[in-house]
């Protein structure tokens, strides 16, 4: 069922917010995907309108998107922990995100990357260690 407007009743168009995914590379403990950040992103025209700057709510997004595939959907956030956004990141740059699991499977670190440049990383905890099993 499409979403509609609570008001008109029309469709709603969503932006879109989701990365151009390149390639994908996935190990038992590691997944990594090479991205590239489109330069038709919902999010450019307010955040900002002089300097396009990829908002950190959106990196921590795609980083929770990849946990969400990698788990199946079955395990929720239950906090981010040590979460910094170091480098800006505009439209058309080239990104990889890299999911590592650490042990005991219950929190998962996450970076994203422009070559040897981080840009954000942050420890992602999941409920329930004992789900987070690929």
């Amino acid at each position: 069922m499409a979403e509609r407007n609570l008001t008109s009743g029309s469709p709603v168009d969503r932006p879109r917010l989701d990365p151009e995914i390149l390639a994908e590379r996935r190990a038992p403990d590691r997944w990594e995907q090479d991205l590239r950040v489109p330069a038709d992103l919902g999010c450019w025209p307010g955040h900002f309108p002089d300097r396009p700057i990829l908002p950190g709510v959106l990196q921590l997004d795609w980083a929770m998107q990849l946990l969400a595939r990698w788990l199946g959907g079955e395990a929720w956030p239950r906090r981010v922990e040590g979460l910094k956004f170091k480098q800006f990141i505009g439209p058309g740059q080239a990104l990889t995100l890299v999911l590592e699991r650490e042990a005991g499977g219950g929190s998962f670190r996450f970076r994203i990357a422009h070559g040897a440049t981080i840009c954000s990383l942050g420890r992602i905890v999941v409920e329930g260690s004992g789900s987070a099993r690929p």
